[in-house]
């Protein structure tokens, strides 16, 4: 596939985020530690690791691997201890089949062409009792509903789907899992005063596309003090502090 091609040529410095910035796993890493303190030794893959500044947030004594097809990251892998898995989940060797507590798949599901058969391939690295975690953009969310194909979340050509609560309940139903916590959650952590801002403009933005009363929301908002300046917006609001994401946790059977 072309997407392949591209993930694997990307520059290291592609997706060089801040962790503490990132909600997803800040609320991982503490779902995490609570589950080390009944289990000292976790065995952990993250699914489209990167350079793995993810698994860098967890303890050092836990052993740690990644599937991830860019090729310039491999050495900050290395560097961190992280053992390279495969490029992508169904090219994992058999050998390490059922050896693993925990996968991870952050920002990943969106990316995927057929995300049922790839989270097949990530539950058969889980050990019986282990957790998948995955966090991804939430469809049913509010902002979503009024923005439509406008939504921030849909401007790459590099995300194909979209995940809800109600899909997410499907995957688990036919995948064999049984979903322990689901968290709503927004992209990056952002102040209280930007989360407002963000919900104004997204109303904003949504109530200027259609006519009627509808339209006359947007003039209101536009008189707000501050906000005036929205009327020169050109483009939906980029609202990465809202709870439009979500985080599930779900668990692998013990036959």
């Amino acid at each position: 596939m072309i997407l392949d091609e591209v993930y694997r040529q990307l520059s290291e410095n592609a997706w060089n985020y801040r962790p503490n910035e990132i909600t997803s796993w800040r609320l991982a890493r503490k779902l995490l530690l609570r589950q080390a303190q009944t289990q000292t030794q976790i065995r952990i893959v993250d699914v489209g690791a990167f350079s793995g500044q993810f698994l860098s947030m967890l303890p050092q004594q836990w052993t740690k691997a990644a599937v991830e097809p860019c090729l310039s990251v491999r050495q900050s892998l290395a560097e961190r201890r992280i053992e390279w898995l495969a490029d992508f989940v169904e090219n994992v060797p058999p050998d390490h089949f059922e050896q693993f507590d925990v996968v991870t798949l952050f920002d990943v599901f969106e990316h995927l062409p057929s995300p049922s058969e790839t989270l097949r391939d990530a539950i058969r690295l889980l050990r019986p009792g282990g957790k998948l975690l995955l966090s991804t953009g939430n469809s049913g969310h509010w902002s979503w509903r009024l923005l439509g194909g406008q939504h921030w979340y849909l401007h790459t050509l590099q995300h194909l789907c979209f995940a809800s609560q109600r899909s997410l309940r499907w995957i688990a139903k036919t995948q064999g899992l049984r979903i322990m916590s689901l968290i709503r959650h927004s992209h990056k952590r952002r102040c209280l005063r930007e989360k407002v801002r963000h919900c104004v403009e997204t109303v904003h933005w949504s109530a200027r596309r259609h006519q009627g009363w509808k339209q006359s929301v947007a003039g209101l908002i536009q008189r707000l003090p501050s906000q005036h300046g929205l009327v020169h917006r050109d483009r939906a609001p980029m609202a990465i502090s809202l709870k439009d994401h979500l985080l599930v946790c779900f668990e692998k059977p013990v036959v």
